[in-house]
């Protein structure tokens, strides 16, 4: 999955894939615990010679990998940097479990994350802001015991286990504060967003932010109906989809909570 949605980025991107300087996978599923998953997706590249690393910040890891990048970049150490999200969480449910078994699914999204003024010809929209954060107060709240997404043989919980009703009100607030901190950071109106892209989590939650956050919920891109929560790939893959829509300078805020708990936000201008 990781490896297709990376061919679709580069190739959307109009750079050949030796510009690429490094590789970030955000995945809370790896393939196996060494090497990491970005090691066998350069592999499967043919990028012998570039830095590769997973990351795991669960459903707010692809905007983390795109903070990464953007250090990266800012610090001269890449110019071009491909990030992944990547799930394969449909083994990892367990049936008998109603919080959860319903919400997850499997996917992968990618995007190259450029320096300057996108030279190489395919086009680019500015990151105006990042913000990304941890509250380890509910680490409890959403856990999987197990590594990968290969089910351990032995003893343990090898499922996914969501506390439902504290991630909801967690999540509901986060999603607000994220939401308003990265409109007025970059400089915005609340009424100039085009578009929240938030992480497909559930969309009570996304009600309830909308409420909080100023914005009104018709201006949320939901796509979870037809691909469920994929986790750190679901804020690409809903850029895929809704990308064809955006016009040249449309106001967009990524935003995403996740287990640890994790919170990320980017707004970019399209």
């Amino acid at each position: 999955m990781a490896f297709k949605a990376a061919l679709e980025a580069i190739r959307n991107s109009g750079i050949d894939t030796r510009d690429i300087d490094a590789i970030i996978v955000a995945t809370t599923t790896p393939d196996m615990a060494i090497p990491s998953t970005a090691a066998v997706l350069q592999e499967r590249l043919s990028l012998p010679d570039v830095p590769a690393f997973d990351l795991n910040a669960a459903c707010s890891g692809w905007l983390y990998a795109v903070a990464n990048a953007r250090g990266l970049i800012l610090s001269g150490l890449a110019r071009h940097v491909l990030t992944v999200g990547v799930e394969m969480q449909s083994r990892l449910l367990d049936a008998a479990d109603r919080n959860a078994y319903f919400l997850f699914a499997d996917g992968a999204g990618a995007a190259i994350i450029s320096a300057g003024d996108s030279s190489s010809g395919g086009g680019g929209h500015r990151i105006r802001h990042v913000q990304i954060g941890g509250d380890s107060r509910g680490i409890q709240m959403a856990r999987r015991d197990a590594p990968g997404y290969l089910l351990p043989n032995g003893h343990g919980d090898p499922w996914i286990r969501i506390d439902g009703h504290a991630m909801f009100r967690f999540a509901t607030e986060a999603f607000s504060t994220l939401i308003r901190d990265s409109v007025s950071k970059s400089g915005w109106q609340p009424d100039d967003t085009r578009w929240v892209i938030p992480h497909q989590a559930n969309g009570r939650i996304l009600k309830a932010a909308a409420k909080r956050s100023g914005i009104p919920f018709d201006r949320f891109f939901l796509n979870i109906e037809n691909i469920g929560n994929t986790s750190s790939a679901s804020i690409p893959l809903a850029l895929a989809d809704v990308q064809r829509s955006l016009r040249p300078d449309d106001k967009l805020v990524l935003c995403s909570v996740g287990a640890g708990l994790t919170t990320a936000a980017i707004s970019v201008e399209w």
